[in-house]
């Protein structure tokens, strides 16, 4: 097994983190913007479940790169 140095916890290496940037930016590109807690969780859900499966393949399929990103940038954050 191969130990990567990196900052333990990384968001570069955590796809989710970057689930999250696109359910934001899908969000704020509604037309209608939630005025209510539970029109928020509406908005959430709907975005949520309309993100293609191939948003989530291609983050999962990217961490080989990221992680060579990482390496080169010696642990540091690297803009993804």
């Amino acid at each position: 097994m191969n130990n990567l140095d990196h900052p333990p916890y990384s968001p570069d290496l955590n796809p989710i983190e970057n689930m999250w940037a696109v359910l934001k930016r899908r969000l704020r590109q509604r037309s209608r913007i939630p005025t209510s807690e539970d029109e928020l969780w509406e908005a959430v859900q709907e975005e949520w479940e309309a993100i293609p499966i191939g948003t989530v393949n291609k983050l999962v399929e990217g961490m080989p790169k990221r992680v060579e990103a990482l390496q080169r940038n010696r642990g540091y954050g690297i803009d993804w």
